[in-house]
């Protein structure tokens, strides 16, 4: 994975990589594809930014907080797939997302806070 290559190459490598192991990916694959065609049209490049991930997930903006949620959550996987390939996805943070916040931070943006204390308490656990 090449810093220049587009975000659907790198999408596409992603899911490749993920069905060679036995996942189906069929609804997250198609969200990861939706989120790829929406940063290519707008130009970016670079490694994936916690800017670009919550832009994306709060689409549509009627939708509910739970969708935008999942949309988060879909692309946490691919997000640690980056890092491992891309130099500027590794920082010392715990967070895949190259940024000063933290996913943490915008999932709180998404659920209800009983969850979003829930998800972000198993997060450390697990040392997301």
């Amino acid at each position: 994975m090449k810093r220049s290559d587009s975000m659907l190459t790198r999408v596409e490598e992603y899911l490749r990589y993920r069905r060679a192991l036995g996942y189906a990916l069929r609804i997250e694959g198609g969200m990861l594809l939706n989120f790829a065609r929406l940063a290519d049209q707008e130009g970016h490049r670079g490694p994936l930014t916690c800017d670009l991930a919550t832009r994306w997930a709060r689409l549509p903006a009627k939708a509910d907080r739970l969708y935008w949620a999942r949309r988060i959550e879909v692309l946490i996987g691919f997000a640690r797939y980056c890092k491992i390939f891309d130099p500027q996805n590794r920082d010392s943070s715990p967070t895949p997302f190259r940024t000063s916040s933290s996913a943490q931070d915008a999932l709180r943006l998404f659920l209800p806070p009983a969850r979003a204390t829930l998800v972000c308490r198993a997060s450390a656990l697990l040392g997301w």
